[in-house]
Formats: structure tokens, sequence, C-alpha cells
């Protein structure tokens, strides 16, 4: 009875259905004429079906291979066509030259007196046909492999049989996570990929019988992408470092290739999708001071991602940013500290990063943060100071900048009453110089911009009601400005070309807004903290419609989960 998982080779040509073949007749000038009257021993072991997800030795035996062809190329450097050329076998369990676990089996081919060297191709189905040119089944490996041959002697290849296997196919996959999920786009399977932390993605090739290609006998495969929103770096042997940097509303095809083969040549598609990330600082919450979701269709909580500030004298989280590498600055009101986290494997604190009372000054409680055109880091405080520092990867630890240090001036309206600042948006721009902030401030109803460098207020912004406290704001991709003022309960839109009024006013339905952010859609989400502090609120999302925030207020999500008294909004870059 025959068993496909195991490979026994015959010891004469007589024992096998395959039989002695011969070469096709070669061009003239080489040798022809020599006939093949000494022999060469091979010893290969199989694997049994229980290794498909080992590393094999000698080099790649497919778990699926039904037959093998050994053929007789040259002698002595010089092509070999003389009879008993090539050698066919098929594999049977009952072969008395194959035993033990794994199966191991010993066959002897005809070859010449000489420096051999042998051709050796496996098949997954069985010989049927005597000739050469025409072998039964698909090719799972080949290899070739030298043996000195003398006369009367058992010669055996003076190095281990050599096989690699024969890529059609590959298995594309990520560790177990919960940011990372599987897709199809195009009829292509792929993985959709929340938030822009790197993942190690590995390649596995597949021969055609379906079997994974493993161990040293494995073609080297490159993925390339040809997006800057992913970048591909390679880690290891068909292991390579992915991570999205940008968002992308259509999924960004890598292509995945061997690096040479004869058979599967076209790089093959493989579809990541971002899902982009919004993290929120709930002032109230220190078991979850931060909390992180999903923007998928429906959003969700990615609880692993929540940062826990309880036993850490970090209190009242108030505002958050991304650098330009994908760390996470949170401001703390409470505990006047603005700390860093790198998410790669979960949020972790950059102890060295930490901006406080001690060597990296901080004037007062942070409410806002923003990084500005040049990647540096700008806080503004409750206290009327805004501060911009120098961080990782330019300088670590953080440096406070001197010369883009800002004391705004006390409420001129009510006298005694001090500036305190809410939050800081940067307009877009390419350059640091000419790029321009606006603040917020919550004892005065006024927003107010300035430039880079600071050379004092370029614009302001004087909201339409006296008791006006604006503590979120947000710039959109088309360079509006968007305020939220949690008294009034409203968020409204400014243009850059008409500062004077609002083009646009929402009320927001569950509370007062305190802080706003945009996706790569478009849409707004706005920070509610319901009846102010102690309440628990909820974050609400607002829907586009060609580029402006829909004016009917429909709100076309809700987040609560995990939400408790939320100002600063972030979306992972």
């Amino acid at each position: 009875m025959q068993r496909i998982a195991a490979f026994a080779l015959c010891v004469s040509l007589a024992a096998c259905s395959g039989g002695s073949r011969a070469l096709p007749p070669v061009a003239s000038g080489v040798n022809s004429t020599t006939k093949a009257l000494s022999t060469a021993h091979f010893t290969i072991a199989v694997p049994p079906k229980s290794a498909q997800a080992k590393a094999r030795n000698p080099k790649y035996v497919s778990v699926n291979t039904q037959s093998v062809v050994i053929a007789l190329q040259s002698v002595n450097g010089k092509p070999f066509t003389g009879t008993q050329a090539e050698t066919a076998v098929n594999l049977t369990s009952s072969s008395p030259d194959c035993s033990g676990t794994p199966l191991t089996c010993s066959i002897s081919v005809p070859a010449a007196a000489g420096n051999d060297a042998f051709a050796v191709s496996t098949y997954d189905a069985q010989q049927t046909s005597a000739s050469p040119a025409t072998p039964a089944g698909n090719l799972l490996s080949s290899g070739t492999v030298m043996v000195n041959v003398v006369a009367g002697q058992a010669n055996a290849p003076s190095t281990p049989l050599v096989l690699d296997g024969v890529a059609v196919s590959f298995i594309a996959t990520f560790p177990s996570d919960p940011h990372i999920s599987a897709i199809s786009s195009g009829g292509n399977p792929g993985f959709a990929i929340v938030g822009n932390a790197p993942y190690t993605l590995t390649i596995t090739p597949q021969d055609a019988s379906g079997a994974s290609i493993i161990g040293p006998g494995a073609p080297a495969y490159n993925v390339t992408s040809p997006s800057a929103e992913v970048t591909v770096t390679a880690a290891g042997n068909n292991t390579f470092a992915v991570q999205v940097k940008s968002y992308s509303a259509n999924p960004i095809n890598l292509q995945v290739a061997p690096q040479n083969s004869s058979i599967f040549t076209l790089a093959t598609p493989l579809p990541i999708q971002e899902i982009e990330e919004l993290w929120v600082a709930n002032y109230e919450n220190y078991a979850n001071a931060i909390t992180a979701y999903a923007l998928a269709s429906a959003p969700y909580q990615m609880t692993s991602d929540s940062i826990n500030a309880n036993g850490q004298n970090i209190y009242h989280a108030m505002a958050v940013a991304f650098d330009p590498s994908g760390n996470l600055w949170v401001g703390y009101f409470g505990s006047q500290n603005i700390l860093a986290y790198s998410l790669a494997g979960g949020p972790t604190p950059i102890a060295s990063d930490t901006i406080d009372n001690g060597t990296v000054p901080l004037p007062g409680p942070p409410t806002g943060l923003a990084f500005d055109a040049g990647g540096d880091l700008w806080a503004a405080t409750d206290n009327g100071y805004v501060t911009a520092y120098n961080v990782p990867p330019q300088v670590s630890p953080p440096a406070q900048i001197q010369a883009y240090t800002l004391a705004v001036p006390p409420n001129t309206a009510t006298p005694g009453v001090q500036s305190m600042l809410t939050s800081i948006a940067f307009n877009p721009s390419s350059t640091l110089v000419g790029q321009t902030f606006w603040l917020g401030n919550a004892y005065n109803p006024n927003v107010i911009e300035y430039s880079i460098p600071l050379t004092g207020i370029k614009n302001t912004i004087a909201e339409t009601t006296s008791t006006a406290d604006n503590y979120g704001l947000a710039v959109d991709a088309h360079g509006n400005l968007w305020i939220a003022n949690q008294n009034n309960m409203s968020v409204s839109e400014y243009s850059q070309s008409n500062t004077s009024a609002p083009q646009l006013a929402i009320q927001t339905p569950t509370g007062g807004p305190t802080g706003l952010a945009f996706d790569g859609n478009g849409n707004l989400w706005v920070a509610c903290s319901a009846g102010g502090i102690n309440s628990v609120g909820e974050v609400a999302e607002f829907a586009t419609a060609g580029g402006t925030v829909n004016t009917s207020s429909a709100v076309a999500a809700t987040i609560t989960d995990g939400i408790n008294t939320p100002y600063g909004l972030a979306i992972a870059p």
C-alpha cells in the first residue's frame, strides 16, 4: 500500500516504473559516447506530514513528494549524453531500501568515472512515462550535487544533498495581535492594521503541492511598498517590519516576489489597510487616563492601548499629540508634566523624554500640545505660557527653545483675570518659518493667531459671546479653524479668508465640547464633557459632505466606552 508521506527510492531500474532514460542529443564537441558504467549512491530523508511546520535537513524535500528524477548532467565539466543518463523513481512504502522515521532511502543511479554533476528533481505525482521530456506532476524542488565517481567503489556525494524548494505561491502572516485583522481587496487577501506601530510580516513560500517551503531550502523574497504611507524594512530571512505611516482611504498593495525564480516571477499584491486610531485624554479617569479607539465602520475600544495612570504619580490627562516618529505625548494637568510613550509593543513611557519641573522645565499645568512643521513640541499652559521644545530625534532629552517662549498677556477685558490657555493648533505649512498657530483661552473669548518666528499677534478671532471659553482647536485639511466652545455647547468654523464671523456653527448634543480632531476622511471628532468636571461625557463624530461638516449636525457615531471627562483628542498619523 502506497504512503504519500513516505519517500522510497528504488535501488535498481528494474524495480521502478520510471526505468532508464536517455537525454536528447547535444551539440557536437561534447562527450556523447561515454557509457554510464559506474554507480553513484544517494541517501535522502523524507519528512513525514508532521514535519510540515519544521525546518528540514537535508534541504528541501516536500512532505508531498511522490517521485524523483535524477539526471547525470556532466562529467568533468562536459555535458553527458550517453546511455542511462536519467533515472526516474516512484515512491513506494514497500521499497526494501527505505526504513525508519523519518523515512530514509538509499538509491543507486548510473554514473560515469570522473567528476559527475547530477540534477535532482522531485515531483508531487508518480512517474508513468519513460520520456525525460514529460515528467509527471508539479516540480516541488530541485538541486545539483557533485559526486567524484571511481569505478568499483561506492560513490557518494562529498557534501549533503542540496534541494531548493520551487515556490509557486506564498502565505503572508502577522503575529496574533488585536491591532491586526484579515481583509480582502480586489480578490487578494490582506490585512487591516490599527494605528501606526510597526509589526513583523513573515512570508512563507509554498510549493505546487501546497506544502510550506521552510528551512535553508526556502527561496528568499522581496517585499516592497509603492507608497510612503506604508514602509517595509527587511528584518531577516523572509521577515519584514511593516509600518503604516499615514492614513490612506484605500488599501496600499505591497508587492511580494521571490528574489530569484524561473516559475513564480510576477509580484503578487498584498493589500495593507490602515484603520485610524483615535486617542482620548480622560481628565477624571486614572485607570484609563488615555483610551484608544479603532475608527472602523463601528468604532471600538482598543483596550490593549489604554494608559493606566494609577500609581504612577500622574494625574488629570488633558492634552495629547503625536510626534513625526509616531510617539504619543501626553500632558497631565494635575501632575504638571508631559510624558512621551512609544507605541511599539504597547504604550510604554520613554523615561528620558519627560518634561516637568526638573531638568526640562514646564511653566505650568499643560492644557494643549501640538507639533509644528519642524517637529518641535509646543505646550500651552493654564497660566498663560506657550513653550516650544526640541524633542527626539532632534534632541534627547527634550530641551526648551527659549526664543519660542511666549507669555500671553492677561485678559484686558476683565482686569485681574489671567490668561488660561487651553489649546494650540497649527495651520498647515511645509516650512517652519512663516507657519502660524492659534491659541485658545478659557478666560478670554478671543482666539489669537501667532506666527513663527514669534513677532507678535498676527490675527485675532473674537467670539460672538463674552461667555465663550475656547477649550479645543483644530485646523482641517482646507486650512479652516474650528473652535470648541464649552460654555456655549457649540463648535464654530472660521475660514482663512474671513475670520470676522463663523461660516458654520454646530451644536453638540450631549455636552460642552472640549477637544477636536479631524480624521483622514475629514470627519470631525468632538470630545464632549457633558456637565463639566466629574461627568462622563462622550466623543462624537460629525460626518463631512464635500469637505464641510454636515450642517444638520447629525452625529455619525459616538464613543462612550472608557470615556470620563474627555479633553484632548489625537489621531495616530
